[in-house]
């Protein structure tokens, strides 16, 4: 970055990683001192380990995750300095970038000239009915690619800047692919059919669980993640088949009443991704989900709720 004339006289400072297991608690950041005077504030997002990605999902039901109250400290450390701010982050960051401008000490906050979520999630409607998410919304700049997952993900009232990617669907998450004309974005006209689709299915899953399942069903899964041994995605991966039979096993582990708590959970999801796609799916689903409900719990326990 030093030899290059776009980069060469930025300042990099303050990089943190916090990598908390027993919190469950990922947070990377890092600030650039720009030429123009200002700085940026910089919030990484979800790395490869499994503790990052139980983060992501705790945000469901957490009224404020470690990481969260981490950015706050973090961004507070901007008060010994006169400098304008900018402040973003991409996926789970942008999350981030958002929660430690509206957090910020005042004397931060007023210094702050916008703030960048980048296709990353939004907010529990508590967090997004507060006078300082009010407050924040005039400098809040939202950047979604056309087939985008995770910034539809949670509650927000931003405007969607929705811009032109070289990849496809899920892969389109990867900032990289996003792609660009002189000095900015080249925007598309709107979210693509399949973003619009999975926005919807997920809004419709997650505002039929309570915060009780929702904490309940990131657990065991986590917990399935952990039998495995693995810290990373990467390390489950390598290990493949043998990765799924642990995490099977734990599934199994669990008591029958659990396990149809779980798989009830699961088939929501697929019922609102299958009604999308006309009664005979569902009809489909549900014989299924009888199945499996008889299997694991016999003919007077299929309706169990957590």
């Amino acid at each position: 970055m030093r030899g290059t004339r776009r980069f060469g006289e930025i300042r990099l400072h303050n990089y943190v990683n916090h990598v908390d297991y027993e919190q469950n608690m990922q947070m990377s950041a890092i600030m650039a001192d720009l030429p123009d005077g200002t700085r940026y504030v910089a919030f990484r997002g979800t790395d490869d380990t499994l503790v990052g990605w139980r983060e992501d999902f705790n945000l469901s039901f957490m009224p404020e995750t470690a990481g969260q109250r981490e950015t706050v400290e973090y961004i507070n450390l901007c008060r010994f300095s006169d400098r304008k701010l900018r402040i973003g982050g991409h996926s789970k960051g942008g999350n981030f970038a958002v929660y430690a401008a509206m957090k910020a000490d005042p004397k931060v906050r007023e210094r702050i000239l916008c703030v960048y979520n980048n296709d990353g999630p939004g907010f529990r409607d508590e967090v997004m009915k507060t006078e300082e998410y009010r407050q924040l919304l005039p400098k809040l700049v939202s950047i979604l690619p056309e087939d985008s997952i995770v910034g539809t993900l949670l509650g927000s009232e931003s405007r969607r800047n929705v811009i032109k990617s070289s990849a496809q669907r899920i892969m389109q998450h990867d900032a990289l692919s996003w792609q660009v004309m002189g000095h900015g974005f080249i925007h598309a006209e709107r979210q693509s059919d399949f973003s619009i689709f999975m926005e919807n299915v997920m809004k419709q899953w997650i505002a039929t669980l309570s915060d009780k399942e929702r904490e309940f069903f990131v657990t065991r899964l986590f917990q399935a993640f952990d039998a495995t041994g693995a810290r990373t995605l990467e390390q489950i991966s390598q290990h493949g088949l043998q990765s799924l039979v642990e995490m099977n096993k734990s599934m199994l582990g669990l008591g029958w009443k659990e396990q149809l708590a779980f798989s009830e959970i699961v088939f929501r999801l697929i019922r609102f991704g299958g009604s999308s796609l006309g009664d005979g799916v569902v009809a489909g689903i549900e014989e299924l989900k009888n199945n499996i409900n008889l299997a694991i719990g016999g003919e007077d326990k299929n309706e169990i709720s957590v």
